[in-house]
């Protein structure tokens, strides 16, 4: 599960992983290819300093060719989350936890998130996966109002464009 939180790949991307031709550990690289159509497409995927221990851990102690051996985890965690009371949350719902917090917290440039996660729609990307919180909100709420105070508030209100947007208004 950490690695589908770190990582934001597609499922099928985690688990058609082949351990030698798609991890680098060195340049600490995940190279993902995913299908769109016929047309295959590669992208590089960062290990973070999070996984990275884990990661090596894990190539360490287990065998075989692919990353994981198991080739969907659906069910596994499907009754995890229901023995730990999590309702609505899918495998996929993992994917969308990084790609948010790319966006939100680590400040990441969007269009590189996009470049990161395979996304190619815009729309897409921002109305399914980039989600918003309302401790998000809040943030964003707090930020306002600490920028707010270094301005005096004539001159907020005084900005040429909300001056226009006024008279469009005012009959």
């Amino acid at each position: 599960m950490t690695f589908a939180l770190e990582s934001g790949l597609r499922k099928g991307e985690q688990f058609g992983l082949y351990r030698e031709r798609k991890i680098d550990v060195d340049r600490r690289l995940i190279s993902a290819l995913s299908y769109k159509g016929r047309r295959a497409t590669r992208r590089f995927v960062p290990i973070t300093e999070f996984l990275l221990p884990q990661l090596v851990s894990h190539l360490e102690n287990t065998a075989g060719d692919h990353l994981f051996e198991i080739d969907d985890p659906k069910k596994a965690f499907t009754n995890a989350c229901k023995a730990a009371g999590i309702d609505g949350v899918s495998w996929h719902s993992l994917r969308h936890t990084p790609i948010t917090r790319m966006v939100h917290i680590y400040r990441i440039s969007p269009h590189d998130v996009m470049k990161i996660s395979g996304h190619t729609n815009w729309k897409t990307f921002w109305d399914v996966y980039v989600n918003v919180d309302e401790k998000m909100v809040r943030s964003i709420d707090a930020k306002i109002d600490a920028v707010r105070t270094q301005i005096p508030s004539t001159e907020i209100r005084i900005m040429p464009h909300i001056q226009s947007i006024e008279k469009i208004r005012t009959p």
